[in-house]
């Protein structure tokens, strides 16, 4: 969507793999020049093939997401004087850390030796912005941060979401009083799918004590073969809906969006989707980072980490009633990010 809003204002070309297939209404031409294999991240063609792309459309600046090519920029840079970017969607040396890969350490040098060479670094959060201008010694001048958005610029109407709900409570046989508390994401993913063992082990637990009717709904496909199993035998009031076509209509129909994330780094993108379409969310401090509550007022419920207990009664207390502040949209509207970034191009490069 960045890129996408970004071409409104400036030329855009997308150089990806073989096997990215854009949407029918993707508007911005995209080139799948950088092959599939995972041998790709070395190939010491790519440069000259990158390069020619950018001579044909008389480019001189590169935005890489994420650092395992930017060694292809940075010699980009060295040999042909073209302008890099790099834009960090995580700590990748500090996720890694989290997730508890053993190399985290090879990482983090070379994403700071790439960050460094960069002309502009986006981050996509403050938070990872400020860390990477610590300990990567970043000037402040070439950082800036480029967040996760939402094509929402206002809030859905209560019939919208009543309507959804009913088409919730449809499918999942639910009755009027029961609180829906939603979990979605891609769950091959380890942050993921260990914040569905915090939702079957340490919240489901208390919410099942508390008398109240609730259900928690689990969306994305992926979740290993023995959390299903676990799902399955907890009762009714927990459904693993695998992938969903209209999780649209999840978003818009739910009272509260479970984010119960404790690893992994950067901005968590359901949770911006969630708060987009207006649904009160309740998360951990790490799974927050990014989004404070001066923008997203009573939205947004922040429980420190693995404070299971708090967790559990801000879901049941948490109200659904009140509005999201107008903030909100003015910060994470992909139209007001990409103004941002084709500024930074325009004051930092000759883009």
């Amino acid at each position: 969507m960045l890129y996408s809003e970004i071409a409104k204002q400036i030329p855009v070309q997308i150089l990806s793999t073989k096997h990215c297939i854009p949407p029918k209404d993707f508007h911005v031409d995209v080139q799948q020049i950088l092959g599939k294999s995972i041998f790709r991240y070395i190939n010491p063609m790519l440069p000259r093939r990158i390069y020619k792309q950018m001579q044909h459309n008389n480019s001189r600046c590169l935005v890489i997401d994420h650092p395992y090519m930017g060694w292809m920029g940075v010699v980009l840079k060295w040999f042909t004087g073209i302008q890099l970017i790099i834009r960090s969607h995580n700590i990748e040396s500090i996720r890694f850390r989290s997730i508890g890969k053993w190399w985290w350490g090879v990482m983090w040098h070379y994403e700071k030796w790439v960050h460094r060479h960069a002309d502009m670094n986006w981050f996509i959060t403050e938070e990872d912005q400020q860390w990477a201008i610590q300990h990567y010694k970043l000037t402040s001048q070439k950082c800036t941060t480029i967040s996760f958005g939402t094509h929402l610029n206002n809030m859905p109407s209560e019939d919208v979401r009543l309507n959804a709900r009913k088409t919730i409570e449809r499918i999942h046989h639910l009755t009027s009083d029961t609180r829906i508390c939603l979990f979605a994401g891609a769950l091959n993913y380890a942050p993921n799918y260990h914040a569905v063992e915090h939702i079957i082990r340490n919240i489901y637990p208390v919410l099942s004590t508390s008398g109240k009717p609730f259900h928690i709904l689990i969306c994305g496909r992926g979740l290993p073969a023995q959390i299903v199993e676990t799902i399955l035998s907890l009762g009714e009031n927990i459904t693993y809906t695998g992938f969903v076509e209209d999780i649209e209509t999840y978003f818009l129909g739910a009272d509260v969006f479970l984010n119960p994330i404790t690893e992994g780094g950067g901005i968590k993108t359901k949770l911006i989707e969630a708060l987009g379409y207006g649904l009160t969310a309740v998360s951990t401090k790490s799974g927050a980072l990014g989004v404070t509550s001066t923008i997203t007022g009573e939205k947004l419920h922040i429980v420190e980490d693995d404070q299971w207990t708090s967790f559990s009664n801000s879901v049941l207390n948490a109200k659904d009633s009140i509005n999201m502040p107008v903030e909100f949209y003015k910060s994470f509207n992909w139209s007001n990010i990409a103004m941002k970034a084709v500024d930074t191009l325009r004051n930092h490069t000759n883009a």
